[in-house]
């Protein structure tokens, strides 16, 4: 019975933590909830530093209010609204298509107002279920 209580504590916990963090709507205050909540539902964040979005010096403003940076390469940005997160969704197949042998198959995870890229749909669809997320894929080759 322990063992039945203990694997069901993360499922009944992510809800909990979604919620706190704002992610029960689907939208997340800032990098480090969402980061926390990716973390919960089993994915890896370790060492994670957070930079504030803001005006490039030689173009427009950054579309996200927060990036989150986890060791081992993961990004986590967060935006304002859905409208900044579809500016980076564009932004990211833009690059993409400018150069598809750097992007061949990549993924990310996206929810209303946040991404995590890069992401592996089969690897993670677990992960998006309890987040509440979608997948797009960057290149039309993958």
């Amino acid at each position: 019975m322990v063992s039945a209580q203990r694997s069901l504590l993360p499922a009944l916990l992510i809800p909990l933590i979604l919620a706190l963090s704002g992610c029960g709507d689907g939208t997340v205050e800032d990098a480090e909830s969402l980061a926390d909540a990716y973390v919960e539902a089993g994915g890896e964040c370790e060492e994670l530093q957070v930079e504030e979005g803001g005006r490039q010096l030689d173009g427009p403003p950054d579309p996200w209010t927060e990036v989150g940076a986890c060791f081992g390469g993961k990004q986590l940005f967060t935006f304002e609204d859905e409208a900044g997160r579809d500016i980076m969704i564009d932004g990211l197949k833009r690059v993409a298509e400018e150069d598809p042998s750097q992007h061949r198959g990549e993924q990310a995870m996206y929810g209303t107002n946040w991404i995590i890229y890069p992401a592996q749909i089969e690897d993670e669809k677990d992960i998006a279920k309890d987040l509440d997320a979608d997948f797009f894929s960057l290149s039309a080759t993958s």
